[in-house]
């Protein structure tokens, strides 16, 4: 019984270690790191071994840092361990393109314990994600996400320019979400600005390789269609080269083709035929190899509505 007391006490005192270490390395501030999650009284405690972060809090505060929570050392009560179950299987759920998660989201509500404000979070969002597959109105669906963003950015809105700030993966999902709907809405310089503002963030702060690796290529993917709709074929150009190199540089094939993809559309666009032909064939050749041979199909019949039947052939 001694040794499990020491034991607790020194995984106590390293999560708060580990938190001030790697802010420290990170030149920042206590101000900067618990803006609208925790006061700063708070996070003093915690990285002095004085306070335990819940679960989500540790997560939040990581986080921020574009660090992986080492979860582990967490203390956790039976609902924190069933919430944090749930919550990654919504995430792959979603990630699959599986949003049939509305038994999941009731087990998360009636876990035994009221949710923390991140748990509040996580449920109005991935809520909203429902019901925006079961049809509900962008507009009310817009209102949740912003709902939730204000939890932990008070100051959010889609209307004002975004502060430079630290963000956890909630809030940077949520604001996808949000440009995302934005731009279906048809308020595109809206949507646009907010997807920017997330590229900016990926390029300035230091965010571990996996997040990276798993949202960067996204955001670069949106804003390439939206500059390419928009006949912005040099920055769309630009953005999906940008996301072939982190691709590469993290060795994730997810969103490979597709930036492939809109690299030869945007040189066809800008006509630069033969380099197009190349990289079309490329992205349809990664296409195949990951068993979306219909898709490879489907696109190529679309380029060649786009730039005649014999675009292939003449190059």
């Amino acid at each position: 019984m001694f040794i499990c007391c020491i034991i607790d006490c020194m995984e106590l005192c390293l999560i708060g270690k580990s938190i001030k270490e790697f802010r420290t390395r990170l030149h920042i501030s206590q101000e900067e790191l618990c803006d609208d999650i925790c006061a700063v009284s708070s996070l003093s405690r915690i990285e002095s071994g004085q306070q335990v972060p819940g679960r989500k809090l540790a997560e939040a505060l990581f986080s921020r840092m574009g660090i992986s929570a080492p979860l582990n050392d967490v203390p956790m009560t039976l609902s924190d361990f069933k919430r944090s179950s749930l919550e990654h299987q919504m995430i792959d759920m979603a990630a699959k393109g599986d949003y049939e998660f509305l038994s999941l989201l009731e087990d998360y509500k009636n876990c035994g314990s009221n949710m923390d404000v991140f748990e509040k979070q996580f449920f109005i969002f991935f809520s909203a994600i429902y019901s925006y597959r079961q049809g509900e109105e962008s507009e009310k669906v817009l209102e949740k996400y912003i709902e939730a963003l204000k939890l932990t950015l008070s100051s959010f809105s889609i209307d004002l320019p975004i502060k430079a700030r630290l963000l956890t993966r909630t809030e940077l999902m949520l604001m996808n979400n949000c440009a995302l709907i934005l731009h279906e809405m048809g308020q595109k310089e809206k949507a646009i600005r907010l997807m920017e503002y997330l590229k900016n963030h990926f390029e300035e702060n230091f965010i571990d390789q996996e997040e990276k690796a798993r949202s960067f290529p996204v955001v670069l993917f949106n804003l390439a269609n939206w500059k390419g709709q928009m006949g912005f074929f040099e920055d769309a150009l630009e953005l999906s080269c940008k996301g072939i190199d982190v691709c590469v540089e993290y060795g994730k094939l997810f969103y490979f083709a597709e930036h492939i993809f809109n690299k030869a559309y945007s040189l066809a666009k800008l006509g630069r035929a033969e380099e197009a032909v190349e990289a079309f064939n490329s992205a349809f050749t990664v296409m195949e190899a990951s068993k979306r041979a219909e898709m490879a199909k489907r696109l190529k019949n679309q380029v060649e509505e786009d730039f005649g039947s014999g675009f292939f052939g003449k190059n």
